[in-house]
């Protein structure tokens, strides 16, 4: 223990000592949690409402949704978005047997008693629920992920050019569309983010923990998924084969793509501008 002091940031020491002081706190029914602290106790079903109401909001925005072009990309987006979340779900999988943490919420009572593949069909259809499948915040993930699909795509199928806060920030894109600001419209959706974040530990659904290491999880794998999906035609593996077909008629990639060269070639022309 001694050699690792060396390495330890001041931040970092100052955190552990803090985690120390409040390990004495712990207990076998629920761990010490900031955001316990901080915050009061919310019905849980102000939870669920933030995590229904966020994936509601979603699918009738870009169901209706077209890009400048007159173009549908609906499909692309909920294909984007359902890969990302069966994903990030696969590894919650794993995740909520690895390490059992006490649940924080005393109200959750169940009654699995079955084998877990006839339990998993009732909680899928609402039958029953279980109080074990604490980290990570499986409402997180949902949550996170509609804002996340609400900050890429809310301008490329855009409702309105509305955007008193942010318009006088410049451009919103660059020439290959990437967004270079914020909307009104995304710190909307961000500030209602964090409002159902506190809504889930208030609730005591989770515990701080599982929404951060959640939510960082989600936009981590949301940002790696793009930048495959923009690249995938630069390395030819069939992985990537994969990729670039179920990305066929995808009008944004294409013109990412297609202006990928031409931005590549104006940047090497500034660079050899500069060195001259």
């Amino acid at each position: 223990m001694s050699s690792d002091r060396q390495s330890k940031s001041v931040g970092m020491g100052v955190s552990v000592v803090w985690a120390q002081y409040r390990s004495k706190l712990i207990d076998a029914k629920t761990l010490p949690d900031i955001g316990f602290d901080m915050l009061p106790e919310f019905h849980h079903l102000l939870a669920d409402a933030a995590c229904y109401g966020a994936m509601f909001a979603t699918t009738v925005r870009f169901f209706f949704g077209v890009t400048l072009n007159n173009f549908r990309i609906r499909r692309h987006i909920f294909r984007r978005h359902i890969f990302c979340l069966g994903t990030l779900f696969f590894f919650r999988a794993f995740s909520i047997i690895c390490t059992m943490l006490p649940n924080p919420a005393d109200y959750c009572v169940t009654d699995v008693e079955y084998s877990p593949w006839y339990e998993a069909f009732r909680i899928l259809s609402g039958a029953t629920v279980t109080c074990a499948d604490v980290m990570y915040s499986g409402h997180t993930v949902n949550i996170t992920l509609c804002s996340m699909t609400w900050h890429c795509y809310s301008h490329v199928v855009p409702l309105t050019s509305f955007d008193p806060l942010f318009s006088k920030f410049g451009r919103l894109t660059n020439k290959l569309g990437e967004l270079q600001r914020f909307t009104t419209c995304k710190a909307i959706v961000w500030g209602l983010t964090l409002l159902g974040y506190s809504f889930i530990i208030g609730s005591r659904f989770h515990y701080t923990l599982d929404v951060f290491i959640g939510s960082l999880l989600t936009i981590a794998v949301f940002k790696f998924h793009q930048s495959r999906i923009r690249l995938a035609h630069l390395n030819d593996t069939w992985f990537n084969r994969i990729i670039l077909w179920s990305e066929t008629g995808a009008e944004d990639m294409v013109w990412f793509r297609e202006n990928l060269s031409t931005a590549n070639d104006e940047f090497n022309d500034a660079t050899k501008m500069e060195m001259v």
